[in-house]
C-alpha cells in the first residue's frame, strides 16, 4: 500500500512539475504578449499621431474616445480636456449636433459615412469620412472619424466657379460677338449679343452652316464669301484679322471686323476657330461721309488756294504799287524840303524866309501824312517788323525833344521830360520805332494844348536779368477828350470830334498805328482824359538788357552827333572822293549840294553803267547808291562792283544805299545785294554826315590816334600772313570820338564785344566745313560790322576779305582767311590790354 501511495506520489509529482513547467511557459508567453501588446500600443499610437489629418473616436453615445496630435493642435487642446465630452461640442462648440452633423451622426449603424463641411471653429473645409467600430459579435461600439482639410481644393473650386460664372457672363454680355464654328464651317456657339445682333434665336444658328446664315455666299461687291470660309479653315494663321460683310436675319447687310483664333487638338488637328466680331457699320458709314467730306474739302482748299494766291497777287500788286507811290511821292518831296532847306542858308530878307519856313513845313508835313499811311499800309498787310538793335533812351529822347520845342515855344507851354533813375541808358530794341511812337503822342499833346504844359516821363514798369519793361507816360493840360469818345481815338482815320481835324489837321492815322507798334512791342497803350482839365497817354514796351552783340550801339551814339560837329572837318572831308548814283535830276541837285556843303568832293553820274565806268577809270572813297533806276538798278551794280568780273579799282569800297521805298525789307535788300548801309529818302543833311564818317577812315591827326599807334607799334608781333594789312589794329581815336569821349560807354562796349567775339569766330567755321558759302558771307559780313563799331580796323579788313572770297565762292582761301581772323582778334585784345582798357 505504501508502494501505492509511494507510486502515487512521484506521479503526482512528476504531474506537478510538469504543471509548472507549462506554467512557466505560459507565463513567458504571458509576457511576451505582454510587451508586444505595448510595442503594438506605442506603434499605433505613433502612427495614429503622425497622420496629418485630424483623427478622433468616438464612443457609441458618440463622446471622445481618443483624438490624434493633429486634432489636439488644431483644436488648441491638451487630450485630457478632450476625452469624455462629446464631439461636437469640442469641434463645433456646441451643446447639440448641428443639422450637417446629425445627419452623419444619425447614419445607418455599420455604414461608412463621408460628408463635406464647413467647420467654423477649425477656420476650414474638411472631408469628414466616418467608420464604424465593431466588436467580435458585429455589434457597433463606437467610430472612427479621419478630417482631411480640403481648404485650398475648396477655394480654388470655388474660384474657379466663380471665374466661369463671370466669364460666362462676359461672353454673354459683351458688347461684340462671340462665336465659335467648327472645321466644316457649323456653328457651335455664339453669345447672347450675336443673337440681338443678327436677328436669330441662338437654337436657329447652332448647328447652322455659317454661310447662308450670317455670312451672305457672295457681298454687295461681288466678292465669295464661301471661298473665304473654306479659306480660313484651310490657313486659319492668314485670316487672324479680317472685314468683310454680313447679314442679319431681315436681309440687311452689315459689316463686321473679325478677330479670329484656332483651336487645335493634340495632334494639331483644327477642331474649331473662334471669332470675335464688331460692327463697323457705322463706322463704314461715317467713313463713307468722311471721305465725301475730304473730297469736297480738297476741291474748298483748291479754291481756297487759287483765292489765297488770287489774294497774295493782288497783295504783291499792292505791295508794289505801295513801294511805286513810296518812291514817286519821296522823290519829289526830296527835292522841295532839301532845296527848301538850302535856300534858307541863302542871302534872304525877311519876307522869303518866311516864304522858305512855310514851303519846309508844307513840305514836311504832307511827308508826315505820306509816312502815316505808308506805315498803316504796312501794318494793314502785316509787313511792319521790328528791328532789335542796342540804343541810348537818352539819345532818342535827345533827338525828340528839338522836334517839339519849336511848336511848344510857340505857344508858350512848359516842354520837359524826366528819366527815372533806375532806367538803364542803353537797351536792346527798336529806337526807330520808339521815337515815332513818343513823337506822335507828344506832338498831339503840344498841337492840342493852347496853355500850361506838356511832360514826358519815363520810368521801370517791370524788369529781370534779361527784360525790361519800360512806361512811358506823356501829360498834357490840352483840351482833353470825352469819355464818350476814347474808345474811338484809335481807330484809324478818326478823331474825337470831325471839328478837331478842320481846326488841327491830320489824317487821324498817328493814334492808330503808335498802339499798333505799341503791341508790336509787346505792351499796352492807354489813355485818360477830361475834358477841359488835359489827357494822359501811357504806353509799355518790352526791351532787352545785357545785349548779346553791339552792332546797334553805333547807331545810337552816331546819330547823336550835332551837325556842327561835323562841320568842323571840313578840310578833312576834302581828302575823300564820293560817287553819287542818281538817276533824277532834282535829287542829284540835292546830293550834290550837302556833300558840297559838308565839304566832300564827289562826282554825279546817273546810271550803273555809268558807275562802273567811273569806278575803273578812278579811285573813289565811298559810293551813295541809288536803288531804282532804269536799265543797270543799284542792286545789280552793287553786285557787279563786288564780283571780280568787272576791272573797278577797289571792289571793296563802302556802299550806302539810297532809297525812297520804306517798306519792310528794303534795308535787308540792300544788305543781300552786297551794299554796307542804308539812308533813307528824304535825305537829311544830319543823318547823312554821320552815316559817310561811319564808313570813311577816320582822321589821323589827334593825339589818341598817335596814341594808339604807338601802343600798336609796341604790341607783340602775331604772325599775320602774308597779305598782313597795313591799317590800325585799334582805331582808338575814332572810336571814343564816335562814343563822345565816353569812357565809361565805350568800356561796356569792348567788353560785349570781346565776351561775344569767340562765339561768333565759332558760329563763322559751320558754314565753312559744310561749304555752305552763303552762310559764310552773312557771317562774315555781321562780324565786319561789329569790328566797325569798335574801331577793330585790321579785323574789319580780314572780315570783309572773307566776305568777299565766299561771295566769289573760294571757299579753299576763305577758310585761310578765317584762321587769319582768329590771329587778328588775338592781335586785337592784346592791343586793347597795352592801351589800358580792362578786363582783358
Amino acid at each position: 500500500m505504501s508502494n501505492n501511495i509511494r507510486d502515487s506520489y512521484g506521479l503526482l509529482q512528476q504531474r506537478f512539475d510538469e504543471l509548472s513547467r507549462t506554467n512557466l511557459g505560459i507565463e513567458a508567453d504571458l509576457e511576451r504578449c505582454r510587451k508586444e501588446l505595448i510595442r503594438s500600443k506605442e506603434t499605433w499610437e505613433e502612427t495614429f499621431n503622425s497622420v496629418n489629418d485630424l483623427i478622433y473616436i468616438l464612443a457609441d453615445d458618440n463622446s471622445i474616445v481618443h483624438v490624434n496630435r493633429a486634432m489636439q493642435k488644431r483644436l488648441g487642446l491638451p487630450l485630457e480636456a478632450i476625452v469624455g465630452r462629446y464631439c461636437y461640442e469640442i469641434v463645433h462648440g456646441t451643446t447639440a449636433p448641428p443639422p450637417e452633423c446629425l445627419q452623419l451622426l444619425l447614419s445607418e449603424k455599420g455604414q461608412q459615412y463621408s460628408a463635406d463641411l464647413y467647420i467654423e471653429r477649425l477656420k476650414g473645409y474638411f472631408s469628414i469620412t466616418g467608420t464604424p467600430l465593431l466588436n467580435s459579435a458585429g455589434i457597433q461600439v463606437g467610430s472612427v472619424h479621419i478630417c482631411h482639410d480640403i481648404t485650398e481644393r475648396k477655394l480654388a473650386e470655388d474660384a474657379l466657379l466663380r471665374s466661369e460664372q463671370n466669364y460666362r457672363e462676359l461672353i454673354e454680355h459683351a458688347r461684340t460677338v462671340i462665336m465659335r464654328w467648327d472645321a466644316s464651317g457649323v456653328i457651335t456657339f455664339i453669345n447672347d449679343y450675336g443673337e440681338v445682333l443678327f436677328g436669330y434665336k441662338r437654337s436657329e444658328l447652332l448647328g447652322k452652316q455659317v454661310v447662308g446664315t450670317i455670312v451672305p455666299e457672295i457681298d454687295t461687291s461681288g466678292r465669295d464669301l464661301r471661298q473665304m470660309i473654306d479659306n480660313i479653315i484651310k490657313s486659319p494663321a492668314n485670316f487672324h484679322e479680317n472685314e468683310n460683310e454680313n447679314m442679319t436675319r431681315d436681309g440687311r447687310r452689315i459689316w463686321m471686323h473679325w478677330s479670329n483664333s484656332a483651336v487645335y487638338d493634340k495632334n494639331g488637328t483644327l477642331m474649331e476657330v473662334l471669332s470675335i466680331g464688331n460692327d463697323l457699320t457705322d463706322r463704314r458709314e461715317a467713313e463713307e461721309k468722311l471721305y465725301e467730306t475730304h473730297q469736297y474739302l480738297e476741291k474748298a482748299v483748291q479754291r481756297s488756294s487759287e483765292l489765297a494766291a488770287e489774294a497774295a497777287r493782288a497783295n504783291a500788286a499792292k505791295s508794289d504799287f505801295l513801294a511805286n507811290m513810296s518812291h514817286e511821292l519821296r522823290t519829289p518831296m526830296n527835292g522841295v524840303i532839301a532845296m527848301a532847306g538850302l535856300l534858307s542858308s541863302t542871302p534872304l530878307n525877311d519876307e522869303q524866309l518866311n516864304y522858305v519856313g512855310v514851303i519846309r513845313k508844307s513840305g514836311k508835313h504832307l511827308m508826315s501824312i505820306i509816312n502815316d499811311i505808308l506805315d498803316y499800309s504796312k501794318i494793314e498787310a502785316r509787313r511792319m517788323g521790328l528791328e532789335e538793335v542796342a540804343f541810348n533812351l537818352a539819345d532818342v529822347i535827345g533827338d525828340l525833344m528839338p522836334m517839339l520845342q519849336a511848336s511848344a515855344d510857340e505857344k508858350k507851354l512848359a516842354l520837359s521830360c524826366q528819366i527815372e533813375p533806375d532806367v538803364p541808358s542803353v537797351v536792346r530794341g527798336d529806337p526807330a520805332r520808339l521815337r515815332q511812337i513818343l513823337l506822335n503822342l507828344a506832338s498831339n499833346a503840344v498841337k492840342f494844348t493852347e496853355r500850361g504844359s506838356v511832360s514826358i516821363l519815363v520810368s521801370v514798369d517791370s524788369r529781370d536779368e534779361q527784360q525790361l519793361i519800360l512806361r512811358f507816360t506823356i501829360t498834357d493840360t490840352g483840351i482833353g477828350i470825352a469819355e464818350d469818345q476814347l474808345p474811338l481815338i484809335f481807330n484809324p482815320f478818326t478823331q474825337a470830334d470831325t471839328s478837331t481835324t478842320r481846326r488841327f489837321g491830320g489824317t487821324g492815322l498817328g493814334l492808330s498805328i503808335s498802339r499798333q507798334l505799341v503791341e508790336l512791342m509787346r505792351g499796352t497803350l492807354d489813355v485818360s482824359s477830361k475834358v477841359g482839365v488835359g489827357s494822359v497817354f501811357s504806353f509799355t514796351a518790352h526791351f532787352v538788357l545785357n545785349p548779346a552783340d553791339e552792332s546797334g550801339l553805333q547807331d545810337a551814339g552816331l546819330t547823336s552827333e550835332v551837325i556842327a560837329q561835323s562841320a568842323t572837318f571840313s578840310e578833312y572831308r576834302r581828302k575823300f572822293k564820293i560817287l553819287v548814283v542818281e538817276d533824277n535830276p532834282t535829287n542829284q541837285r540835292v546830293a550834290g549840294a550837302l556833300l558840297e556843303k559838308a565839304g566832300f568832293s564827289y562826282t554825279l553820274v546817273d546810271s550803273g553803267y555809268e558807275a562802273l565806268q567811273c569806278l575803273e577809270n578812278g579811285p573813289f572813297d565811298l559810293i551813295l547808291m541809288d536803288c531804282q533806276m532804269p536799265g543797270l538798278d543799284g542792286y545789280e551794280t552793287t553786285a557787279l562792283i563786288r564780283s571780280a568780273s568787272v576791272a573797278v579799282i577797289r571792289n571793296d569800297m563802302p556802299i550806302i544805299a539810297m532809297t525812297a521805298n520804306v517798306l519792310e525789307g528794303g534795308r535787308e535788300k540792300c544788305i543781300e545785294a552786297g551794299m554796307d548801309d542804308y539812308i533813307s529818302k528824304p535825305i537829311e543833311l544830319s543823318l547823312l554826315l554821320p552815316l559817310i564818317e561811319k564808313w570813311l577812315p577816320p582822321e589821323e591827326s589827334t593825339e589818341s590816334t598817335e596814341q594808339s599807334c604807338k601802343l600798336e607799334s609796341n604790341a607783340p608781333k602775331l604772325k599775320s600772313g602774308p597779305e598782313a594789312s597795313a591799317v590800325p589794329v585799334f582805331n582808338e581815336a575814332d572810336y571814343l570820338r564816335r562814343n563822345l569821349e565816353d569812357r565809361v560807354l565805350a568800356q561796356d562796349v569792348l567788353n560785349i564785344f570781346v565776351a561775344s567775339t569767340p562765339g561768333y569766330l565759332a558760329e563763322l567755321m559751320v558754314p565753312l566745313e559744310s561749304g555752305d558759302a552763303v552762310g559764310v558771307r552773312k557771317q562774315a559780313h555781321a562780324i565786319k560790322g561789329a569790328c566797325s563799331t569798335v574801331g577793330a580796323e585790321q579785323m574789319r579788313e580780314t572780315a570783309l576779305r572773307l566776305e568777299m572770297l565766299a561771295k566769289g565762292g573760294d571757299l579753299v582761301t576763305a577758310a585761310a582767311v578765317a584762321v587769319q581772323l582768329h590771329l587778328d582778334f588775338e592781335r586785337l585784345v592784346v592791343v586793347l590790354q597795352r592801351c589800358g582798357w580792362k578786363n582783358f
